[in-house]
């Protein structure tokens, strides 16, 4: 399936990953326990565990919600997070979120308790993606035209930047064979892949003709390589990627 945040709808919406086809949709009041689902913004399928998402609420009040596949609240937490941007869910179902404005790198347990906060405005300046392989954090900085990779503990271990690549990134993900995939939309669609071995080495760089209004948020499908993607003008758009 293919779940999609309709922000302004106050709903997730879930498609055929195959056909686009609609199927069902849960929010806007009509989700079990969650009379108060209002502006979700971001969503994470939870790691061997399909049947579970995870999604972030900026307005009114920032916060994470873990729903079943059909919409029943299963728990909520994160009160305190101010400017929630982006979020992933290790493969040891730790819930990263990283804010901007603020700068700060929140890790929760599943069941809601918060394991650490860091404090990255001196590392970061607009972060908009993030992505883990369970022992390395990989954040995607808009501003500095790089990806950032951090410890669990919070400490800056490299820089990813090539300047003919890497201009206006907006989103970040790991595919399944640890390969890490960029997404840039200036002038273009531009995808870049790296090595699964520290993320070094460029596998290749791929750019549509398509330039998107905005790109709001890409999922990569788990046993192959296709990458979809939601845009400004209210379409998803699915893209082969030549690996």
């Amino acid at each position: 399936k293919i779940a999609v945040v309709d922000t302004n709808a106050h709903c997730i919406k879930v498609f055929h990953s195959e056909t686009g086809e609609f199927e069902y949709s849960f929010g806007r009041g009509r989700t079990l326990g969650c009379q108060n689902f209002l502006y979700p913004y971001r969503i994470s399928v939870v790691p061997n565990r399909n049947d579970e998402l995870v999604v972030i609420q900026r307005h009114p009040r920032p916060q994470i919600h873990i729903f079943s596949c059909k919409g029943e609240l299963i728990r909520r937490f994160g009160q305190h997070l101010e400017k929630p941007r982006a979020l992933t869910v290790d493969q040891s179902h730790r819930i990263l979120v990283i804010e901007s404005q603020v700068q700060k790198l929140h890790i929760f347990s599943y069941d809601g308790q918060i394991l650490s906060v860091f404090y990255l405005n001196k590392q970061l300046q607009f972060p908009t993606s993030i992505c883990s392989n369970n022992y390395e954090i990989f954040i995607l900085d808009n501003h500095l035209h790089k990806i950032k990779v951090f410890s669990y503990n919070g400490q800056l271990i490299r820089e990813i930047k090539e300047s003919n690549y890497i201009t206006y990134p907006t989103n970040i993900k790991l595919n399944n064979k640890g390969q890490l995939i960029t997404i840039d939309n200036h002038q273009g669609l531009n995808i870049t892949v790296y090595d699964e071995y520290e993320q070094k080495k460029r596998l290749g760089a791929y750019t549509a003709r398509i330039c998107h209004s905005q790109i709001l948020d890409v999922a990569i499908q788990p046993n192959q390589n296709i990458l979809h993607l939601a845009s400004k003008d209210y379409r998803v758009y699915t893209y082969q990627l030549p690996l």
